[in-house]
C-alpha cells in the first residue's frame, strides 16, 4: 500500500488505479481493506475527473460493507457517509440530458 500512496503523492494515478484495481479483487484482503482499495480508486478518479467511474467505486464500497457485516446497525454506520459521495461525483459526469424529449 505504501507503493501506492507514493504513486498517488506524485500524481500517477493511472498507476495506482491498476493496482488498486488488483487489490480491490484479492480475495485474501479483509473486506475493510477492500473497502479502503475503493475509496482510494475513487479519489483517483476524482482527481482524473472520471466523475462516473469515481461514484460507482464508492458503490462498490457499500457494497462490499453490505454484503460482509450481519449487524445491521454496523452495516448503516459505515455505508451511510459513503452512499452520499458518489452521487456528487455521478452527477458532475453528467453531460446531457435524461431524456430528449421537452414538456411544452
Amino acid at each position: 500500500m505504501q507503493e501506492i500512496v507514493v504513486m498517488i503523492h506524485n500524481g500517477e494515478y493511472g498507476r495506482a488505479i491498476s493496482s488498486l484495481e488488483h487489490d480491490v479483487k484479492d480475495e485474501t484482503l479483509t473486506p475493510q481493506q477492500r473497502v479502503e482499495c475503493c475509496r482510494w480508486l475513487a479519489e483517483c478518479n476524482l482527481r482524473l475527473e472520471e466523475n462516473g467511474e469515481a461514484g460507482n467505486w464508492y458503490v462498490e464500497a457499500v457494497r462490499i460493507i453490505l454484503s460482509t457485516r450481519a449487524d445491521n446497525k454496523a452495516k448503516a454506520r459505515d455505508a451511510l457517509p459513503l452512499v452520499r459521495r458518489p452521487w456528487r461525483p455521478m452527477r458532475k459526469a453528467e453531460t446531457r440530458p435524461m431524456c430528449s424529449w421537452r414538456r411544452d
